[in-house]
């Protein structure tokens, strides 16, 4: 999936509206019978809304809603993961110990403080 900066979002959206705004007056001059200024202007405004939300959905909420659920999933599989590696940790024969670089105790597993007797 292709990632658009904001910018990119802006001028697509821009151009999108701009040329939809012109082929709707060019339809509206060209194609429908004279009509009263008040219809003219709610026909407009519908259609442009109309094709402004297709525009913005297929440009910014669905590539937002599926980064969204990608991110969710790496985030359960993180999860799965954690858990996983723990139980490892925590039911493994031998004592165990997660130092730091200063030799401080981060982790230490079941068997390992039974050993210790804390």
């Amino acid at each position: 999936m292709a990632r658009i900066s904001p910018l990119g979002l802006l001028i697509i959206t821009t151009i999108a509206l701009f040329v939809s705004e012109a082929v709707i007056m060019l339809f509206l001059g060209l194609f429908l019978p004279p009509i009263p200024l008040w219809i003219e202007v709610v026909l407009d405004a519908f259609i442009l809304i109309s094709i402004g939300f297709l525009v913005l959905y297929f440009s910014l909420f669905r590539p937002m809603n599926l980064h969204i659920l990608e991110r969710k999933r790496s985030a359960e599989s993180t999860k799965r993961a954690f858990a996983e590696l723990n139980q490892i940790f925590q039911s493994a024969a031998d004592g165990m110990l997660v130092i730091d670089k200063d030799f401080t105790i981060i982790r230490a597993n079941e068997t390992f403080k039974k050993l210790a007797g804390t």
